[in-house]
């Protein structure tokens, strides 16, 4: 396979004389926007009916994620009320468990 060598040489000015000014893109795209929005269609109005419908799965959709979120804090705040409960109960099941000891057998006193 015979490879060409790369021309290393200066840069031909001329070729930079051919590409556009930035000022005239711009110009040129400002002439076309006016024209790509009058092509684009109106909005279709919705009857109503049609407004019911979207209204409805609009509410039931905000219904499923609030309740998913609810549902969700729930369970942390059930996870945080039973953590606590058995902390509560640890703390305390020694005195429970002397006191249970002193009803069955109270100590005499001498």
């Amino acid at each position: 396979m015979n490879a060409q060598p790369l021309k290393t040489g200066s840069l031909n000015i001329n070729v930079l004389d051919d590409l556009p000014l930035l000022t005239e893109v711009a110009a040129e795209d400002a002439q076309k926007t006016p024209q790509a929005n009058a092509e684009v269609p109106l909005p279709r109005t919705f009857s109503r009916e049609e407004m019911q419908q979207v209204l409805h799965k609009l509410e039931a959709h905000m219904e499923t994620v609030f309740i998913s979120k609810l549902n969700t804090q729930l369970e942390q705040l059930q996870r945080l009320a039973i953590d606590l409960a058995v902390s509560e109960f640890k703390a305390e099941l020694p005195h429970l468990l002397r006191d249970a000891l002193n009803e069955v057998n109270p100590e005499k006193p001498a």
